[in-house]
């Protein structure tokens, strides 16, 4: 089965949206002032930042790095290391060492393939059994 891109749960979107547009306490101040005017700025309008930002995270899209959903996850140690299932474990269940969109929730972990592969280089690896 393969994984799929999914957009954010809509309550959660709605959420985030709202707080996005709900000027924080020093922009009310600023926007209050009788005698401010704001031209169409990017800089001068953070609502509107944080709004464009939450949008385009919350769109259902594939990174050009990432064409569509890749097929499997490599998980790679070297013999050498002090205790190769231990290093297994900690790369196959933290998404801090997978790539950027399993991070963001774009892609779920759980749902991709892996194949485990244990490198052992001879000339290096003399004492490992």
């Amino acid at each position: 089965q393969a994984s799929e891109v999914r957009p954010r749960p809509a309550d959660v979107v709605e959420r985030l949206v709202h707080e996005a547009l709900t000027p924080l306490p020093q922009e009310t101040a600023i926007l209050s002032h009788p005698n401010t005017t704001i031209a169409f700025d990017p800089k001068g309008v953070p609502w509107y930042n944080r709004y464009r930002d939450i949008l385009r995270e919350s769109l259902c899209f594939v990174e050009q790095s990432m064409i569509e959903c890749p097929a499997l996850a490599l998980i790679v140690v070297a013999s050498t290391d002090v205790d190769p299932l231990a290093a297994f474990e900690e790369l196959s269940t933290h998404q801090n060492h997978m790539p950027e969109a399993y991070q963001t929730g774009q892609y779920d972990a759980s749902e991709v393939s892996r194949i485990y592969l244990l490198i052992h280089d001879p000339h290096e690896g003399k004492d490992v059994d």
